[in-house]
């Protein structure tokens, strides 16, 4: 989006592909490629709406974390400054983001002198700003935002549109990458909590057999080999009362 005069309809059509073309490289990227296809997302979006900074927050409880940024060139990059902020600071606009609504103000000068919401943006040297909520399950899960450092802007209602579906979109992906992590954790735990109840097992001087629903030996330790007179190899899968038949080879 340059400085040449263009009309709103170019201004949506050309925006608009851009965002799909975007939202098809979100959707496609492997798990393990979440951050970088993310921050390529809001540089391309930064850079082509001519913004000083584009960026996703991701809310923790009572706190919000800054985890991607993108600056354009001079502006000084913010998100080693913005982790763990309460995010009852910015006030007013939380409570749109909550609503599900997004927080458009293409100067901030025109805002009321005073205001908390003010006060936020001048303090962060923000003269324009658009955050679009990004929800999941019914809750605010963070924003994405695009500020205006150098100059205003003002975007147009299509071009918010498009830039939540980009923030729902982005929420997706984040958020399936943490339900990914949550399941590779517990199974990482259960695998461990079975590796260490197996060496108690087997290292056991009580002989110890296990046995499924069928009848069938699934497990035993070396105290179990001594006792029954055969090897693990000759009973594991095998019926567990062949050795009672002296049926064992």
């Amino acid at each position: 989006m340059n400085d040449e005069i263009i009309s709103n309809e170019t201004r949506l059509t050309r925006i608009q592909a851009l965002v799909v073309d975007i939202l098809s490289n979100l959707l496609r990227a492997p798990i393990d490629q979440t951050d970088h296809v993310v921050n390529e997302a809001i540089t391309r979006l930064g850079e082509y709406c001519v913004r000083d900074r584009s960026y996703v927050f991701v809310h923790e409880g009572d706190t919000t974390n800054n985890t991607h940024e993108w600056c354009a060139n001079g502006i000084d990059p913010m998100i080693e400054h913005l982790q763990g902020l309460p995010i009852e600071l910015y006030g007013p606009i939380a409570e749109a983001l909550d609503l599900g609504e997004p927080f458009h103000v293409p100067d901030v000068q025109k805002l009321p002198e005073g205001s908390p919401s003010r006060e936020v943006l001048e303090s962060q040297e923000i003269r324009s700003i658009l955050l679009v909520p990004m929800r999941s399950e019914g809750k605010t899960y963070g924003f994405v935002g695009f500020d205006g450092v150098h100059n205003t802007h003002a975007f147009l209602p299509g071009e918010v549109y498009l830039l939540q579906s980009l923030a729902d979109v982005i929420c997706s992906v984040l958020t399936r990458r943490e339900k990914d992590q949550a399941v590779r954790a517990a199974q990482a735990e259960l695998a461990g909590e079975r590796a260490f109840l197996a060496s108690i097992l087997a290292t056991s001087a009580m002989g110890i057999i296990v046995i499924d629903a069928a009848g069938i030996i699934q497990f035993c330790n070396d105290s179990a080999e001594s006792i029954m007179g055969a090897s693990r190899e000759q009973m594991i899968g095998r019926r567990h009362d062949l050795a009672r038949l002296g049926l064992y080879p």
